[in-house]
């Protein structure tokens, strides 16, 4: 899991090294980086007052719920897990009505 912070300290950037991956807060991105959980208690932890969270939406939920019904089946109540399966399943009524 990801947290977006912001620096808000006195430098004019900063750089934080975590798993040999470099995050930069600078003028270029407003002083505003995504990353890791585990360097964001880091932070905090040693490094009090000059970072603050940005609360960030999830809406994961919401994209779900638009995908399941893309893949519902227009002549049954059949949702499909991909394109693929709803494709091989939209075949079986084509058989049925060539019968």
């Amino acid at each position: 899991m990801n947290v977006l912070l912001r620096y808000i300290g006195g430098r004019q950037n900063s750089n934080e090294v975590w798993d040999r991956k470099k995050y930069s807060f600078n003028k270029e991105n407003d002083f505003t980086c995504e990353v890791p959980q585990k360097l964001a208690n880091w932070i905090f932890q040693y490094a009090q007052g000059q970072y603050q969270v940005i609360p960030t939406k999830i809406i994961e939920k919401e994209v779900i719920k638009e995908v399941e019904r893309s893949l519902k089946c227009s002549e049954c109540d059949f949702v499909a897990k991909s394109e693929q399966g709803l494709l091989v399943h939209s075949k079986k009524h084509k058989k049925e009505v060539a019968k």
